[in-house]
């Protein structure tokens, strides 16, 4: 009762059990994280935004996010983590007094999370090597290791999510870095594929 009436406490326990979960891994996804229940995205983001707004308020960057969300679909404490990393990164890069915005597109068949922000320049030749396990981008000012973004593909790609980077350009120093990916109502969605 006392976390779920503190954001503080909640957010640090969240991190705690993320935090070790996430050194779990470091040498590969654990299958027993892998249960898959049909439930809905948009609580999982609601925890991940109230977890990463203690780590934005360093740079005054804030969450927009989409409210409404309708659809169940498989997820994992796997999936809770790639959207963590995801976040995370997202946090990283994003210049200081800036905006993450996160988006739902559904249909019958499926949620697609879209999480953008601006970031420094990423050339268009660059979006292979993101994902590549201890890149860093040319253009990066954070300290990273280059894993979260490996992982993150990782885990999406086991599950058939059509994750995607891209990135559109504003100006010579400055671009939208965007990331997104699907989950199907259906345990597989190549099931409904043809």
């Amino acid at each position: 009762d006392f976390v779920e009436k503190d954001e503080n406490i909640k957010a640090l326990i969240l991190l705690y059990d993320l935090l070790n979960y996430r050194l779990d891994v470091i040498e590969g996804i654990k299958i027993q994280n892998d249960k898959r229940v049909l439930q809905k995205v948009h609580p999982q983001i609601r925890k991940l935004v109230i977890l990463m707004k203690y780590q934005a308020k360093n740079k005054n960057v804030k969450f927009d996010y989409c409210h409404e969300q309708n659809n169940k679909v498989y997820l994992s404490r796997n999936i809770y983590l790639a959207m963590f990393l995801l976040m995370e990164n997202a946090v990283k890069h994003s210049p200081f007094d800036s905006t993450i915005f996160i988006d739902f597109k559904e249909n019958d068949d499926y949620t697609e999370t879209i999480i953008s922000n601006n970031s420094r320049k990423i050339e268009q030749d660059e979006i292979p090597k993101l994902v590549q396990r201890g890149y860093r981008g040319a253009n990066t000012i954070s300290k990273g290791s280059g894993l979260g973004l490996t992982l993150a593909k990782k885990i999406l790609d086991e599950y058939d999510a059509d994750f995607k980077i891209e990135v559109i350009d504003i100006n010579k120093s400055e671009c939208i870095y965007k990331v997104s990916f699907k989950f199907y109502t259906y345990r597989k969605h190549r099931e409904i594929k043809k």
